[in-house]
């Protein structure tokens, strides 16, 4: 764990050397409209209406360059070390200069893990990528009201998050900590009609606030979730792995969930088996 990252809000240092890479490149549009200009067409509600129209908007490539670049995140445990490469920050929408940190309902994520050949993470990768990240933040929570799952509401939160990125030692560092997480869990296999969140850690001891929970139905967002996406190579004592291959293993799963092994592909309802380097 990043133990120095323990006061306020924290630029810490990467605990691996692996260098970052590049995915979806090839995805974004020539000419990306500001998160202001698409935030004024959105529907205000949350439904399947806005959730059509945020994944043709990331269809069309509205999405900030830099959120191509993925950062390592390194496992050294039972004698193997793995190193896996994930979204320095949470799915935005918008430009590079103008974005807007973007929930989604677990059928579109679903959706655009498919469109674009990527995993979600299980919730130990959660917990190893807020320990490698270059800065983390203390959860910002709204009180629970039923406008919480309200374009207006995850614009603010957005935008509070914004307003805490000045001070960077890091170029695109690696950030956590502001956004549960969305995660693929063996029991969604059994509640198919369910989604899993896992996350908010404390900065104080670096546990998180939010444990696994299926409570809410598929259908449900709010402005508190994040979608992080993980490239579905990885690397293991130094050659290349499929993740959703190595969750299957028995043995090799122990690095990446608490859950043991269990198909990734099946969470995430795509074949998610044939990813390339």
């Amino acid at each position: 764990m990043n133990l120095h990252c323990l006061i306020g809000l924290i630029v810490c240092s990467p605990l691996t050397p692996a260098p970052e890479k590049f995915f979806l490149e090839d995805r974004h549009a020539e000419v990306i409209p500001s998160a202001s200009e698409l935030l004024s067409e959105m529907n205000p509600k949350a439904g399947k209406e806005r959730e059509e129209q945020i994944l043709a908007w990331l269809d069309k490539g509205f999405w900030p360059r830099y959120q191509s670049r993925f950062k390592p995140i390194q496992v050294i445990e039972g004698g193997h070390t793995l190193i896996y490469w994930v979204s320095a920050d949470y799915l935005r929408l918008g430009s590079d200069a103008d974005s807007v940190l973007i929930p989604l309902a677990w059928p579109a994520v679903r959706t655009l893990a498919a469109r674009w050949q990527m995993l979600l993470p299980t919730a130990k990768m959660v917990d190893q990528i807020y320990q490698q990240s270059e800065r983390v933040y203390w959860p910002h929570a709204y009180p629970a009201t039923d406008a919480m799952s309200d374009t207006a509401v995850f614009s603010e939160h957005s935008e509070w998050v914004k307003e805490r990125q000045g001070f960077d030692l890091y170029d695109f560092p690696l950030v956590a900590g502001h956004k549960k997480d969305l995660v693929a869990s063996v029991r969604l296999l059994d509640k198919p009609e369910k989604l899993a969140i896992y996350g908010w850690h404390n900065l104080g001891n670096g546990t998180a606030i939010q444990p696994q929970s299926l409570w809410h139905a598929d259908f449900y967002v709010d402005y508190s979730h994040g979608v992080r996406l993980v490239a579905p190579i990885a690397q293991l004592d130094g050659k290349s792995i499929l993740l959703a291959t190595l969750l299957k293993d028995t043995n090799l799963s122990r690095l990446v969930s608490f859950e043991g092994a269990y198909d990734i592909c099946a969470v995430l309802r795509y074949a998610c088996n044939d990813g390339k380097d």
